[in-house]
């Protein structure tokens, strides 16, 4: 369970006007980083997957909705694993605020809008994507392994569901694709760096302690 102290700490110091700002910008900073990095790995993955010959006629390139689908699905990946990070530091507040200042700020501004048709079915649509693709991720152990194409982790569940679920394609070629461009993308968001700066901006403990064991308890070097 969260500790109370941690919570009321938390609370104390969002009082102060000048924490308050700079915990705001650190998440507004964070919520920047994630949309360019999933649109980034949309963007890789169809030039990756374009420039391989074709196995099938059904092997065709991506049209605009597929990138829109590849961007959601590699935001929905990578918030999984912000909210691993928030639910190891063991503070309700923050990972409330977090999740949901960065959900209410790129979800109808970002995402809803990549999609065609009426803003409200598209942001229903990217809400329901997030709900059930992050709830599917959660259920796996670890977000790594050192086993090549390890099937339980997260980071091939993501991989496999942008592709078959998201994509409709059956082709494991570009399951590989995906979990490479998603490892790559994760380590280019240096996402224990942004929460511990978010955690340093807030509270008096040395933000160490708490990320070193996010880091620990994700078991992987970010």
């Amino acid at each position: 369970m969260p500790s109370p102290a941690s919570d009321h700490q938390v609370r104390i110091a969002l009082r102060d006007d000048r924490k308050a700002e700079k915990f705001a910008e650190h998440i507004a900073e964070l919520a920047a980083r994630l949309v360019n990095t999933s649109f980034k790995f949309a963007e890789e993955i169809k030039s990756t997957y374009e420039s391989i010959p074709k196995r099938r006629c059904s092997d065709k390139n991506f049209d605009q909705t597929d990138h829109a689908k590849l961007a959601l699905g590699a935001f929905s990946f990578f918030m999984h694993v912000l909210d691993r990070h928030l639910l190891d530091m063991d503070i309700d507040l923050i990972r409330e605020a977090v999740l949901d200042l960065i959900l209410g700020n790129v979800v109808q501004r970002v995402y809803a809008k990549s999609f065609a048709g009426p803003p409200a079915e598209s942001e229903k649509f990217v809400l329901n994507h997030f709900d059930a693709r992050t709830s599917q991720l959660a259920e796996a152990p670890t977000i790594f392994s050192t086993v090549s194409e390890d099937e339980t982790t997260a980071i091939w569940r993501a991989s496999r569901a942008i592709c078959e679920e998201d994509l409709g394609r059956d082709d494991r070629r570009l399951v590989v694709i995906v979990e490479t461009h998603l490892r790559e993308g994760l380590e280019a968001l240096s996402l224990a760096d942004n929460m511990a700066a978010i955690i340093e901006a807030l509270c008096s403990f040395h933000p160490s302690n708490a990320a070193g064991r996010a880091h620990a308890q994700i078991g992987v070097r970010f």
